[in-house]
């Protein structure tokens, strides 16, 4: 963000007129050891921008992370994932979680 806050500064532009998001990939999985497993079974097809790997609450914590560094609204790929109770997963526990912080 910091970069950012410079542009905007060198623009003349309030930092606080911008949305700030960020382009997520991840894989979720139940434990912090099937994730691996999942990220491992990718191998090389997975793109650079698999950003949270890990179990539920690693997943919330990394984006809280993110929300602390000032980051409003995360788009997430989970383009790998065959499984739809991790997609539920996402949308329930992940996000509800994040809604709470």
């Amino acid at each position: 963000m910091e970069v950012l806050h410079r542009h905007c500064e060198r623009l003349g532009r309030d930092p606080a007129t911008i949305v700030h998001s960020n382009f997520f990939g991840a894989v979720l999985a139940r434990t912090e050891d099937e994730a691996k497993r999942k990220r491992e079974a990718i191998g090389a097809r997975a793109p650079g921008f698999l950003t949270l790997v890990g179990s539920t609450q690693q997943v919330i914590d990394g984006f809280a992370e993110y929300a602390r560094a000032g980051v409003q609204h995360a788009i997430v790929q989970l383009s790998y994932e065959q499984d739809p109770d991790i997609v539920r997963l996402l949308g329930t526990e992940v996000a509800a979680a994040l809604r709470n912080a």
